[in-house]
């Protein structure tokens, strides 16, 4: 399953007509269907639960809410996924793996957060538009994802795309906030396993210690407040542990929405 939030966004662009929420739900589906081709669904009524739960309460306290639905996969690879995948009309992909890299519920929330905010700011939309604005764009390489042949992306992709990571990142540390979880659980996963690449011109994500230092003043900002997450979440791990067992990652990909 090595399809990125980059290559997402680029199918969007590439696929959508008008801005329409109908348009971006129906869109979702047939993005999600594709997507789960490459994997392997994860049917576990205990861990869908789970995952429902912190997911529900994030989106809760979002301004109006809306459905969203949280799908698990089981697809592994070297290396593993450590992000969750958002498509439009609230479509959440969650790698398992994603779910034994993180060191707590607020990491997992943290993670989570991030293709909820998303897709309630419509990045990949508003992207969309931003892109057209730009005029006559320079296409970068960017590596397969996977794919059969490599990939030309518009370098103003990328660079819209580094701007709506700083956004979702203050909206995901206001989100978690609200909905009770630590806020510091997103920055302890950034400072984990997210990893600059040689060209940092050429990543969607802001420079870690860049990003790190943006989470931290918007942590600071908020009112001080106590912060409680379930206890099933070790729980939750050994299950997933039993029903695919699977070496600890060796090499982390940086978090993206």
């Amino acid at each position: 399953m090595r399809v990125t939030s980059l290559f997402l966004l680029a199918a969007l662009l590439a696929h959508a007509q008008d801005y329409s929420v109908e348009k971006e739900a129906a869109l979702g589906k047939q993005l999600a269907a594709s997507f789960l081709k490459s994997g392997t669904l994860l049917e576990n009524d205990e861990l869908a639960a789970y995952v429902r739960s912190v997911g529900t309460r994030l989106v809760g306290k979002l301004e109006p809410s809306a459905p969203y639905t949280f799908t698990i996969t089981s697809e592994w690879q070297d290396p593993p996924p450590l992000e969750a995948y958002g498509l439009p009309g609230g479509q959440v992909i969650v790698p398992s793996s994603l779910i034994l890299a993180a060191r707590d519920e607020a990491e997992l929330a943290g993670a989570l957060a991030h293709p909820i905010i998303h897709n309630a700011a419509r990045h990949a939309i508003r992207s969309r538009g931003q892109l057209g604005q730009l005029g006559p764009i320079p296409l970068v390489y960017v590596g397969t994802f996977g794919q059969a042949t490599p990939l030309l992306l518009p370098v103003g992709l990328l660079q819209v795309q580094r701007a709506n990571e700083s956004e979702a990142d203050q909206m995901v540390v206001r989100l978690m906030s609200d909905a009770g979880y630590d806020p510091a659980g997103l920055e302890h996963y950034v400072e984990r396993v997210q990893q600059d690449p040689a060209r940092p011109e050429f990543s969607q994500v802001p420079p870690r210690e860049e990003r790190l230092r943006a989470v931290e003043r918007g942590i600071a900002s908020l009112p001080k407040q106590t912060y409680s997450a379930s206890e099933d979440f070790g729980r939750i791990q050994e299950e997933l542990r039993r029903l695919a067992p699977t070496p600890p990652p060796r090499r982390a990909p940086t978090l993206v929405g």
